[in-house]
């Protein structure tokens, strides 16, 4: 009887990696990629340390304000929404970038405003409407957030997600900053990413991160059940 031994598909790099590795130069045919990286013990098994990561293409999104604020004086209001892929910062171990407050987003430049299809930039018009605005009502503003979501088996996209609160409420709220939470979907943007739909594991092939590479690869040669996905979160 002939043994064969099967080839470990995963690629495994030093756990002391994790923190730093922040993806290629993946910017060719203007896709955005993903990457899922996760921590390994040393008998292969996943733990519940894991980070998303995108590189590629810039993202680039419309938002209309009349689709977040209320206020009649914002209703033609264009918000154009640009940042490359690789600057935004998904927390550890969740599917989402913290929430960011519109009206800061302006200030820095991250977003600028027009009036609707024009290119006349009118953000420092927006910036004084916003605070006429917050004068007679504190809770006037808006947030904006990214979100990682599967559709599918071999599908995950990126998706621009708003509040209709200023960032400072959200924040003192647990349950708004929840991957889960109730959102206004602004955007969806596909990714490209290397897909797994083995018995194992199915979705997002993620890069593996141990304190024993060497080790791990035997073992996950020989054993390669021993990679599950246990209780981690899932893709949703």
């Amino acid at each position: 009887m002939i043994s064969v031994r099967r080839m470990c598909t995963w690629e495994i790099r030093k756990f002391t990696d994790y923190r730093i590795f922040a993806g290629g130069e993946s910017s060719e045919n203007h896709h955005i990629h993903l990457h899922l990286l996760l921590q390994v013990n040393n008998d292969g098994e996943a733990t519940e340390s894991f980070r998303l990561i995108l590189d590629g293409h810039p993202l680039i999104a419309d938002v209309w304000a009349k689709d977040i604020f209320e206020a009649e004086e914002l209703k033609e209001v264009r918000l154009r929404l640009e940042i490359e892929a690789r600057d935004l910062d998904f927390r550890s171990n969740t599917f989402t970038t913290k929430w960011e407050d519109v009206e800061e987003m302006l200030g820095r430049g991250t977003l600028t405003a027009y009036k609707g299809g024009q290119d006349d930039d009118i953000t420092i018009d927006v910036r004084k409407t916003l605070d006429a605005l917050k004068g007679s009502e504190k809770s006037t503003g808006a947030s904006l957030r990214w979100s990682i979501q599967a559709r599918g088996d071999s599908a995950v996209q990126i998706i621009l997600q708003a509040l209709p609160l200023p960032a400072s409420r959200i924040r003192k709220d647990a349950r708004l900053t929840e991957d889960e939470c109730l959102t206004i979907v602004v955007e969806s943007l596909p990714t490209k990413t290397t897909f797994d739909n083995s018995t194992n594991h199915r979705g997002p092939k993620p890069i593996l991160f141990a304190r024993d590479p060497v080790l791990v690869k035997r073992i996950l040669s020989e054993h390669p059940e021993k990679l599950t996905p246990g209780n981690r979160k899932r893709l949703q």
